[in-house]
């Protein structure tokens, strides 16, 4: 089993809290605190939540996090499936 780590970042209003909250429906879970520091760039407050998932595909470094709320590609005999995790 694997488990995968995202760190979920947005300024402090709802829309962080609808990305957790969208995450956690996916079926991420809550991994620590959160936490909160001003970003002296835009001049607001920034909010980040890590979140885990543990899958049955094993851990590859192509396995995309980043964009939405992580997916995983898989080979199977030279085909590369993606699935949303």
């Amino acid at each position: 089993m694997t488990t995968l780590y995202r760190l979920l970042t947005e300024e402090d209003t709802s829309a962080f809290c609808h990305k957790v909250s969208d995450a956690l429906a996916k079926g991420w879970e809550l991994y620590g605190d959160p936490t909160y520091a001003f970003d002296h760039g835009t001049g607001v407050m920034r909010c980040a939540q890590a979140v885990i998932k543990r899958v049955e595909t094993p851990y590859t470094p192509d396995m995309k996090l980043g964009a939405g709320y992580g997916s995983a590609i898989q080979r199977r005999g030279g085909i590369v499936i993606q699935k949303e995790l």
